[in-house]
This record gives C-alpha cells, sequence and structure tokens, in this order.
C-alpha cells in the first residue's frame, strides 16, 4: 500500500505526528524566547494596556515544566500578587520565569 492510497484524514494524523515529533521538537530545542533575557527597551516598549494578551503570549512556554505550578497559581486562581501589583509577580518571575527582570511588567485582564 502506498502512502498516497490512505485517507486523507489518516494521512494528515501521520504528517501531524511526524511534524510535532521531529520537525518542532527540534525546532524548539534551538529557539530562544527574546523573553528569556529581554532588553530594557523591549520592557519599555511593552508596557501599555493590551501589549499581553492570555493565550496569545507564549509566555508559559518558557516556563520548565516542573514550575508549571507558578503559573497556574498565578492564571487560575487569580493570584492576588498579580492583580495589585503587576504581572508577574515576583514569585512567578523568580520560580517560573527564573528572571526577576520580568516582574511586575503588566496589568493583564486574566489575573484580574
Amino acid at each position: 500500500m502506498l502512502l498516497n492510497d490512505l485517507p486523507e484524514d489518516i494521512l494528515h494524523l501521520i504528517w501531524q505526528k511526524y511534524y510535532s515529533t521531529f520537525v518542532m521538537d527540534d525546532f524548539m530545542k534551538n529557539l530562544d524566547f527574546v523573553w528569556r533575557n529581554p532588553s530594557e527597551r523591549l520592557i519599555m516598549l511593552c508596557q501599555d494596556n493590551g501589549t499581553i494578551q492570555q493565550g496569545h503570549s507564549c509566555l508559559e512556554d518558557m516556563i520548565e515544566d516542573e514550575n508549571m505550578w507558578v503559573w497556574r497559581i498565578c492564571t487560575n486562581n487569580k493570584c492576588l500578587n498579580c492583580k495589585h501589583h503587576g504581572f508577574p509577580c515576583l514569585n512567578l518571575a523568580s520560580y517560573g520565569f527564573e528572571n526577576e527582570k520580568l516582574k511586575l511588567l503588566w496589568k493583564p485582564n486574566f489575573v484580574n
């Protein structure tokens, strides 16, 4: 049986699995996020209202899996430190992002 003889939905699943397993995995290993070590200019430019949007910032991708508990506390449980002082709070910046330079940058709507 040739690969082209398979139904289109099965081909899609095969290519999706191949892409996520080999291509994206290799790509993510070589990618470094601009927020890993942001410049002062980038921080200054990105502090306006609406700069960070839930589900569209990819900030959670910077957090190692074992530290995702801090992200979930801040975003799912309406962290009071994030709400009153700014997002990410010192806990999330320190334990989640492992970069205190990112603390208290934004006032996003998803922690209010």
